[in-house]
């Protein structure tokens, strides 16, 4: 039982983990069967899109010039994959390159993404660190994809990306063209080779066109199409100016040239048409085969995005990682799969052994208790007839008995004739003794036989109740354990499963809560800096108005105390002149009168000095109303910045105290965690202990099957006791049979001692009917009276044996070589009648014996028994 309910389970548990993990395996060849149906659609779109530009470019051009240069081998091998001729188009090759490092970044982020489900999902600083780490890597990798293109155009990346160049003109191509300094000498060979003999221009299809777009990583641009991978299009868009090789400008330099010269033929005219229109051809081809390739990069950035925890196919390591995660995840469940069903195969196969041993055992138990069954059968049959030959032993006994009261009848008889009698009592004094030998044997035989009846009665039921004791205690061990086990599981599913769940969804909540906060918090640290830089600048420039007003007072001050001394100065001199009027002279007269004006100048000036007085007090008191003001507003400022920072300084003090709670809260949840793991190491020890106790289990079942076999062999040694029982029942009833013999012997001899008696008591009869009976016939004394008194009186204490002989009597059976007594010995035997039935009347357990007693002793017939009976009844 407890091996077929842990098989259930066992099979129940590994098909539960075989369906997790085929689901698990069908979701992910799903979701890469969806990312590989996408990437191969965006193949074959970009393979659409290569076919037509190689189609466009592969166009029959105008005819140039007759006078084409030859290009040498050098040359055309250096020649740009763009320009027509059997090569692949180099779109196809970027196209497939861009697919092929999209499924790589797509496994990566697969990988990192179930690394992160079963781990813990790294941080933002993580990734851009990861991201520095293979920044390098990655433009390594794209440079030698890339190689093909941008080394044969002979152009180098630009540091710094730049947006879209001027249209594409015939005569701003060499300027919007800036060579590399990496050219190469077979790049100056093409250059000097690209003109003919008279100096016109090259062929426009020998011009290398840009080179196509490389997938590298750019960092922090704007994204125009709202998508991860959109920092790849101003790199992208500028390379197509700066990949231009220095033999893009060769038709433009040789175009020009002719018209330097002069040379103004309308076949030249013709030609810069043509090669003109080629040109815009080939640049609206490359600003379509640029924009697809936009459409497909923002395509696949969405896929990631949708599909995978990364920002898009930029960070071509992770993704190429995350996909080798899932493939290796898909590897390891696997094996995991295998790995159980490898056990439960075996776990079958161990079942499987032990039912067939449980089965076995129970055969052979069965076949075991068949036997002992068998055994007990035989047994209760020798019983049987061990007890039919018990029966007949105690009708022997009665035999015997009755032979005794009869031989003690004779021997009361054989008083009154002890000369024939002697021998008869010698006889019946041996007969005694062998009876009493016999008995003594029998009773041994009974004991010993009673013994090993009760011993096997007593080995039977230890046996039985060994058994029963093992067969319950194992199935209550089995139920308990198993129903333990069972009520474990659930419990421990149930408990990982909320515990899981709740961790998950609490765990979910508080980023997307602290997420919320974080991006919050820095818009608002965003804003009060933005507030503080401006007040700020409004401060800086209120303390230069005031600063600038400072200097403007004291400029006035100075001003006003020049004035002042000017006005000191005229006073002193007005004072001069007036104290010396009467010093006059006729020329001092002629001096004196242009000097009149100068005293209504001064009073001008004492008039211009009180209203710039007035001015610079009123100033004064603006600027000094301005500098309060300014203050009073630079505390208000330093008083709310300084409680804005306070405030601040709480939030992060909270911030930092909610982030310490988290990382706590994360160390609990890894305490929790190595919890769990310790309880299903728990769980592992307690099935280590199941199968221990199994194997315990075992062990006490090879026990009781030995204790089978010492039941077997305690049986087999209780056979051989029965055997030796039944040979001494046989000797026994050899003995019975002698005995048998024996008392046939003996009623031959009272036979022949009762016809002795018969002839005796016939010569009593004689004498006695000879003398006449009176009244007192047994008080009357006399000789002859004598022997019949001590004759009667000597029966009196015999009827005490008769009991049970008359018993069996009663029972039917009586013996057919009894003979019946005569008339005589009834009227003789009238005495030993009257003693029986006082000393039944007297003893209370012997009277409902008395009417089967008297019924044999008066020999009733059957009709006068039924009547006796009857009326008793009633």
């Amino acid at each position: 039982m407890f091996s077929g309910s842990l098989s259930d389970r066992l099979k129940a548990a590994v098909n539960q983990i075989e369906q997790t993990g085929k689901a698990a395996v069908n979701q992910f060849e799903q979701t890469g069967s969806q990312l590989q149906q996408r990437a191969i659609s965006a193949t074959q779109t970009a393979a659409a899109a290569g076919a037509q530009v190689a189609a466009s470019s592969s166009r029959p051009a105008s005819p140039a010039s007759p006078t084409r240069p030859k290009v040498t081998p050098a040359v055309a091998a250096s020649d740009s994959p763009l320009s027509p001729g059997p090569s692949t188009s180099p779109t196809k090759s970027s196209t497939s390159h861009l697919a092929e490092s999209a499924m790589g970044n797509l496994r990566r982020s697969l990988q990192l993404q179930r690394e992160s489900l079963d781990l813990s999902r790294p941080g933002s600083a993580e990734l851009k660190e990861v991201k520095e780490t293979k920044e390098v890597k990655e433009t390594k990798e794209v440079k030698e994809a890339d190689a093909p293109t941008i080394a044969v155009a002979g152009s180098s990346r630009p540091e710094t990306p730049k947006g879209l160049a001027a249209p594409f003109a015939l005569g701003s191509l060499a300027s919007s063209a800036q060579p590399s300094g990496k050219a190469t000498p077979g790049d100056v060979s093409d250059t000097d080779e690209g003109k003919g003999a008279d100096g016109k221009a090259a062929d426009p299809l020998s011009v290398p066109l840009p080179a196509s777009p490389a997938a590298t990583p750019a960092k922090e641009q704007a994204d125009p199409l709202r998508s991860a991978g959109a920092a790849e299009v101003k790199d992208n868009a500028a390379e197509p100016e700066a990949a231009v090789s220095p033999k893009a400008a060769e038709p433009d330099a040789a175009a020009a040239s002719p018209k330097a010269n002069g040379d103004t033929t309308p076949d030249a005219d013709a030609s810069a048409e043509q090669r003109f229109e080629a040109s815009e051809r080939r640049f609206k081809d490359l600003s379509n085969r640029y924009t697809e390739l936009l459409a497909q990069n923002h395509a696949a950035n969405k896929i990631v995005k949708d599909l995978t925890p990364l920002s898009g196919i930029s960070d071509i390591d992770a993704f190429e990682g995350w996909l080798r995660m899932a493939t290796t995840k898909l590897g390891l469940f696997e094996d995991q799969l295998k790995g159980l069903q490898g056990k439960l195969e075996l776990q079958a196969s161990r079942m499987e052994e032990l039912r067939d041993t449980h089965r076995l055992e129970g055969g052979s138990q069965h076949e075991l208790i068949s036997k002992l069954r068998k055994q007990v059968s035989d047994a209760e049959a020798k019983l049987s007839a061990k007890a039919n030959d018990m029966v007949e032993t105690s009708q022997l006994r009665a035999d015997l008995a009755k032979a005794e009261t009869r031989a003690k009848e004779e021997e009361e008889k054989r008083t009154k004739a002890i000369s024939l009698l002697k021998t008869v009592r010698q006889k019946h004094v041996k007969v005694e003794k062998e009876k009493e030998v016999m008995a003594q044997d029998l009773a041994e035989e009974r004991a010993e036989r009673t013994k090993a009846g009760e011993e096997v009665e007593k080995i039977k039921a230890e046996r039985i109740v060994q058994v029963d004791q093992l067969r319950k205690g194992f199935e209550r061990e089995t139920a308990s354990i198993k129903e333990r086990s069972d009520k474990e599981l659930a419990a421990r599913k149930a408990a990982w499963e909320l515990e899981m769940i709740t961790t998950k969804a609490a765990h979910a909540k508080e980023l997307s809560h602290k997420a919320t906060r974080i991006t919050s918090l820095e818009h608002q640290v965003k804003d009060l800096t933005e507030t503080k830089v401006k007040q700020f600048e409004t401060i800086q420039s209120r303390q230069s108005e005031a600063e600038s007003a400072r200097g403007d007072l004291e400029g006035l001050q100075t001003r006003t105390k020049e004035l002042e001394f000017q006005l000191r100065e005229a006073t002193e001199r007005i004072a001069l002149l007036e104290d010396a009027p009467s010093a006059r002279s006729p020329e001092v007269d002629a001096a004196a009168a242009p000097a009149r004006p100068s005293g209504t100048s001064a009073a001008e000036v004492q008039r211009l000095l009180a209203e710039a007085d007035a001015k610079s007090e009123a100033k004064l008191s603006d600027l000094r109303f301005k500098v309060r003001a300014l203050e009073r507003e630079r505390n208000e400022l330093e008083e709310d910045w300084a409680s804005k920072l306070a405030q601040r300084v709480r939030e992060l003090e909270t911030l930092r105290r909610t982030l310490s709670d988290k990382e706590e809260e994360a160390a609990t949840a890894a305490a929790a965690r190595a919890e769990r793991d310790a309880r299903i190491d728990a769980a592992d020890a307690a099935r280590r202990e199941l199968e221990r106790e199994m194997v315990q289990l075992r062990a006490a079942v090879e026990e009781a099957h030995a204790d089978v076999a010492v039941a077997a062999e305690a049986e087999r040694a209780a056979r051989d006791e029965l055997a030796a029982a039944g040979d001494a029942t046989s000797s026994v009833q050899a003995q019975l049979d002698e005995a048998k013999a024996l008392a046939d012997k003996l009623r031959a001899n009272n036979k022949t001692l009762r016809d002795e008696m018969r002839k005796v008591q016939s010569s009593v009869q004689l004498l006695e009917r000879q003398r006449n009976p009176g009244v007192g016939y047994w008080a009357s004394g006399g000789a002859a009276a004598e022997p019949a008194v001590s004759m009667t009186p000597a029966p009196a204490p015999a009827p005490t044996p008769p009991a049970p002989s008359a018993a069996s009597d009663a029972s039917g059976t009586q013996t057919p070589s009894s003979p019946a007594p005569s008339r005589d010995e009834e009227e003789v035997n009238l005495e030993y009648l009257r003693n029986v039935i006082l000393q039944f009347l007297e003893h209370k357990e012997m009277r409902p014996n008395l009417v089967r007693v008297l019924s044999v002793i008066l020999r009733f017939t059957p009709q006068e028994l039924r009547r006796l009976n009857a009326k008793l009844n009633t």
